[in-house]
């Protein structure tokens, strides 16, 4: 979502769609990105190769800070009769090489 010129609409569509049907949604490495710029500065720079998440960053709301915050960075979708499902961004157990706190060899059948 940092990379389309629209976030306050690709925004409105995430909460639309997440009230009207059922989403499993999970946070990954450009999320993170931008709660460590709300905290710390990271000095992005209009011009910069990290352009666009200078620009979202400058467009965001606290709503969309909030919502990210409240995004797990795994989890496992478990559905009756049906083998659970890892879903994570990126690699199983971490994003940006940063550990998640339960590796996937450590949650797998424990996700309901």
């Amino acid at each position: 979502m940092t990379d389309s010129p629209y976030h306050q609409r690709t925004m409105e569509m995430i909460y639309q769609m997440r009230n009207g049907i059922p989403c499993f949604m999970i946070r990954g490495n450009r999320e993170n990105y931008l709660l460590d710029n709300d905290q710390k500065s990271q000095n992005w720079k209009p011009s910069s190769s990290n352009g666009a998440l200078y620009y979202t960053a400058t467009h965001i709301t606290p709503r969309d800070l909030d919502f990210f915050r409240s995004l797990p960075e795994e989890r496992i979708f478990a559905e009756k009769d049906c083998p659970d499902v890892y879903l994570c961004h990126g690699t199983p157990g971490e994003v940006r090489g940063e550990e998640h706190s339960l590796p996937w060899s450590q949650q797998a059948g424990n996700g309901r």
